[in-house]
């Protein structure tokens, strides 16, 4: 009796020693699909691939909870080129009664970036001179995309915005792949972005463009294939050099797929 039991706490003091542990890897997943903020409630953040797994409401925020530069990266390792959080959201969108898939957006697109350190606005040599890129997907982007190592982030559209010496604060939008359709789909000559669209305030950068063309206002992005609320963005900061196989780029938010966009809920046309 007595060795018996003794062998039960032998048994028991065992079991309390195990640990359950995560692969690395898995770990790091694990700790990066949702993120709580007070303003912002739960976040979902996409780990695998945005296009295949896309919920049916974003959030329209990614997080880096330990904001890293990208592996591949080879260029100063400024803290205002490394990214830890993007915003990508729609304020007004209607919904065709003709067609209930199809979601228009009347509004404007607000795209915002943070980095770790503020963004200098004002460099005073090439080394402090910076370009931030918000990329986006509107349906037309290539089954794989371009970043080695990050193959789900991809995008058929861009929104720039560089920091120089000499040229101060300018963006541009650019359509960086030619995608089946016509008219503006076709463009690939950046189209430049009003000064007022662009705010950097402290770490923060925020683009705001419109999405309906009216007398004044051409709306750079149609849909290359999907509706507005099925767009993803991917957020990503990089020094000014061209250096291949993107090792320019400093870091990416998300970092490895896009995440979508939020919209509010929308209004129903006739």
């Amino acid at each position: 009796m007595f060795s018996s039991d003794s062998a039960a706490r032998r048994r028991a003091r065992a079991l309390r020693k195990v640990e359950v542990t995560v692969e690395p890897l898995e770990g790091r997943l694990l700790l990066s699909r949702f993120f709580f903020s007070r303003k912002l409630g739960i976040i979902v953040n996409n780990t695998n691939d945005v296009r295949l797994n896309q919920p049916g409401f974003g959030s329209g925020v990614a997080v880096k909870v330990n904001p890293t530069f990208y592996h591949f990266y080879r260029g100063p390792k400024l803290q205002q080129l490394n990214g830890k959080q993007a915003t990508a959201r729609v304020d007004k969108i209607v919904v065709n009664a003709n067609t209930i898939a199809r979601v228009d957006a009347t509004g404007n697109l607000t795209l915002t970036g943070t980095t770790v350190a503020p963004i200098l606005t004002k460099p005073t040599s090439p080394e402090q001179e910076s370009v931030y890129t918000f990329a986006i997907d509107r349906g037309g982007a290539s089954k794989t995309g371009p970043f080695p190592g990050s193959p789900h982030i991809r995008a058929d559209a861009v929104v720039v915005v560089q920091i120089r010496q000499k040229t101060g604060i300018t963006g541009y939008t650019q359509y960086i792949s030619s995608v089946t359709g016509t008219g503006n789909n076709q463009r690939t000559t950046p189209a430049p972005l009003k000064a007022s669209s662009i705010v950097i305030n402290g770490n923060t950068l925020t683009v705001t463009l419109p999405l309906t063309t009216t007398n004044s206002v051409t709306a750079p992005f149609p849909s290359s294939g999907q509706a507005v609320n099925r767009w993803t963005v991917v957020f990503y900061p990089r020094i000014p050099a061209q250096n291949p196989n993107f090792t320019d780029v400093a870091s990416l938010v998300p970092q490895h797929t896009n995440f979508q966009l939020f919209y509010p809920p929308p209004k129903h046309k006739s």
